[in-house]
């Protein structure tokens, strides 16, 4: 998953850290794997690993608990920020600002919600979101298509009434 996290980085231009592609997976991955493992989904085609939706059910109970996440990997991603730095894989200065200020929010008790709504503005019809990354070659299949409704069903299920 992180592989494919890093090589889809660049369909993200809009990212600040677009320059150190395994940065997404930092951002966009780890706290999905950590905190609703069990709302991440993978998708094969031929035998070979092409993409992955991650998400959550309850955006707002997410993004709480998201919080958490980053204050508990303060250490780990400042050291990260550092070895960027120091190793000069950061090209751009605005790649180790924008690691820091996430983590100087994360210090504060602040944090960005992952999704592009504020957290509170879910609930009703639409609690859930994902995130979507697939491979550039397994794209055409209708992979996505499958891994949303994949998610779907899984988040009904679980209680949300949509994503």
């Amino acid at each position: 998953m992180r592989r494919i996290c890093a090589a889809t980085a660049a369909d993200r231009p809009f990212l600040p850290y677009a320059d150190v592609p395994e940065m997404a997976a930092i951002e966009h991955l780890d706290p999905y794997l950590s905190i609703e493992p069990e709302s991440c989904f993978l998708a094969e085609l031929d035998g070979v690993v092409v993409g992955y939706i991650v998400g959550a059910v309850d955006s707002d109970r997410f993004a709480a608990r998201l919080r958490r996440y980053r204050q508990r990997q303060v250490p780990a991603v400042l050291l990260d920020a550092v070895l960027l730095v120091v190793g000069g894989r950061a090209r751009r200065w605005a790649t180790v600002r924008a690691l820091l200020s996430r983590q100087w929010r994360a210090i504060r008790g602040d944090h960005t919600n992952p999704c592009p709504l504020p957290a509170g503005r879910f609930g009703g019809d639409f609690p859930a979101h994902v995130h979507l990354q697939l491979l550039p070659s397994a794209r055409g299949h209708r992979i996505g298509l499958a891994l949303t409704l994949a998610f779907e069903a899984y988040a009904k299920r679980a209680g949300a009434a949509g994503q």
